[in-house]
């Protein structure tokens, strides 16, 4: 039996999300793959995380039965100084602290920013402006299917038309259900496979560059 949409409620997101967002990006990107030891997560989660809010100028929270339910963050240009300025050494910081990792962590955490690195190889390759970018888009796993999803993609575009923005980007991979965007209007633009070292196991590994023209809709 098919379930019933929920009642869902955006709004933008608060300090008290943080650990919110931090499980969102943990189960959008699989980082928990990358390494078994709770210390080297924990920096990937907050480096991915303080990069995000460095970049990002719209972030919204759906909320279900009064709880986070679902992300949406995305990158329009417009990042205050102000939140650009807290959020910038802490994501070096943690990002160096990943780095310094010794030994079979060395080897993951190589694996994990391997993976950042292959999105600036993507967009090398493609020309022209891309528009705004989709840097976290997600929703907890135990309550999908509600239309949670559409409401926060619903906000999101509704915003970049607000802001006369045509054209939207974002980068996903195989640890990722990239089939959602094969299936509403994104165009694949590039892809760029990866043999990942991760905690215990080597993998073959894709990463991929979607877009999509508003206009189009």
């Amino acid at each position: 039996m098919k379930e019933s949409k929920a009642a869902v409620a955006i709004r933008k997101v608060r300090g008290s999300d943080v650990e919110f967002v931090r499980e969102m990006i943990g189960s959008v990107w699989q980082i928990e793959r990358f390494s078994d030891r709770e210390g080297i997560i924990y920096q990937l989660l907050e480096a991915n995380r303080c990069r995000m809010m460095c970049h990002a100028d719209f972030i919204r929270i759906a909320e279900c039965d009064g709880r986070p339910a679902g992300i949406v963050a995305a990158s329009m240009g417009r990042v205050p100084f102000m939140q650009r300025c807290r959020y910038v050494l802490p994501w070096q910081y943690h990002r160096l602290r990943a780095l310094a990792a010794c030994g079979d962590d060395a080897r993951t955490v190589k694996a994990y920013f391997a993976v950042e690195a292959s999105y600036e190889k993507l967009l090398e390759r493609v020309s022209g402006n891309l528009g705004s970018e989709l840097i976290l888009f997600a929703v907890d796993r135990s309550i999908r299917g509600r239309g949670i999803g559409s409401r926060l993609m619903q906000a999101y575009t509704e915003e970049c038309r607000r802001r006369k923005i045509e054209d939207m980007y974002l980068f996903t991979d195989t640890f990722c259900d990239y089939g959602y965007y094969d299936h509403n209007g994104f165009e694949l633009r590039g892809s760029e496979h990866l043999q990942l070292e991760l905690a215990h196991e080597r993998i073959d590994h894709t990463t991929f560059l979607y877009s999509k023209r508003l206009s189009q809709e």
